[in-house]
């Protein structure tokens, strides 16, 4: 008997499941892969590997924009180096990188990359991670309601945010 493409498609969707079921499948909303799917049967490599892997090109140029947000971060918040660790000096870097990979790319990709990068460190404690997340993601939102605005602009709303108070810190 010759298997249709729904039964073939099922039988694909089944495989996945058991996949999904033992840890096995990472799937990204944002592509990059052709599959949409990268499976990991040893279950050793962290999400922001396996992401980078996925999308190679997006992923040199977040690593150049971490640079440049690190870089940034400590410039501005060279006063209070204390800042740089769960404070608002972490919480611009965080919003600015992802508002770069917004940017240099799209919301999309940015935010699938942030949650990769926050969740591959098991030792990482909650509270830092959803700090993080909550960061990543504003700067993401901000860069996508302000397409039109200047590097200089999302990075000056971004300090103004982390200075006032609006985005999350642990200090």
């Amino acid at each position: 008997m010759k298997k249709t493409k729904q039964i073939m498609a099922f039988e694909q969707l089944e495989a996945e499941m058991e996949m999904i079921e033992r840890n096995q499948l990472i799937s990204f909303k944002g592509g990059g892969d052709p599959t949409g799917v990268i499976i990991d049967p040893s279950g050793n490599i962290d999400a922001e590997t396996l992401w980078s892997i996925a999308h190679p090109i997006a992923a040199l140029s977040f690593s150049g924009n971490a640079y440049t947000a690190q870089n940034l971060a400590a410039t501005l918040f060279s006063g209070n180096a204390e800042s740089l660790w769960n404070g608002a000096g972490d919480a611009f870097r965080h919003a600015y990188w992802s508002a770069l990979n917004a940017r240099s790319q799209n919301a999309t990709l940015a935010g699938d990359f942030g949650l990769a990068h926050e969740n591959s460190s098991p030792d990482n404690p909650v509270a830092e991670r959803n700090m993080d997340i909550r960061n990543n993601n504003y700067g993401i939102a901000l860069a996508a309601a302000h397409p039109t605005w200047t590097e200089a602009q999302l990075r000056s709303n971004i300090f103004k945010a982390a200075v006032s108070g609006l985005l999350v810190t642990l200090r």
